[in-house]
């Protein structure tokens, strides 16, 4: 039996040295497999796994999707050594701190506006709209009227009915900025009618 950790949205968010949910929950050493990504918090593009030699060998044979790709230019490599070692720095656990802050900042914000937060134990801040043509028509609404780009989450993604909104505030998004957001989404909501 092997247990798999996908670091997707958890690395360089979580744990001392953002090493992610396993460092952080102090379990690493009980995951045979780690799969993550360079974008997000590292700011690049690609993606790793890591495990024993002969399972990544399995994987990089035949898993159908790494057959036919190249390796990361060493420009990417570079980067990412970098990203790692600023985010399990000093200023990466001020960034992680700061970081929570403005999520919950935001988060509590939201909920005082009145609109549907979803629990989630994560950065993600989920608001409920319950309806794909309007998550998409309020995607699109807060771009075109007030310039801030969100992201529909539907089916299959969730189930439906479930149809989402994902913010995601990043330590440099400040109370100002939150209070523009929560005014544009109460103008969006209620021009939707949600």
């Amino acid at each position: 039996v092997s247990t798999q950790s996908t670091g997707v949205h958890a690395v360089g968010l979580y744990g001392d040295t953002g090493a992610g949910l396993a460092e952080e929950r102090e379990c690493g050493s009980k995951i045979d497999i780690v799969t993550g990504t360079l974008g997000k918090a590292y700011g690049l593009i690609g993606g790793y796994i890591a495990s024993s030699d002969s399972l990544v060998d399995v994987v990089r044979s035949y898993g159908s999707g790494l057959i036919f790709t190249t390796s990361i230019p060493p420009s990417t490599a570079a980067g990412a050594v970098a990203s790692i070692d600023v985010l399990a720095s000093d200023e990466g656990r001020s960034l992680r701190q700061k970081h929570r802050e403005s999520y919950s900042m935001l988060r509590d914000k939201l909920v005082t506006g009145g609109f549907p937060v979803m629990r989630c134990p994560s950065h993600i801040v989920p608001v409920l709209v319950g309806d794909p043509l309007k998550a998409r028509l309020a995607m699109e609404h807060l771009f075109d009227r007030h310039r801030i780009y969100v992201q529909a989450i539907n089916y299959p993604t969730v189930p439906r009915g479930s149809e989402l909104l994902r913010f995601v505030a990043t330590p440099y998004h400040t109370p100002q900025m939150m209070d523009y957001l929560v005014d544009a989404l109460d103008d969006v909501w209620t021009g939707l009618d949600l």
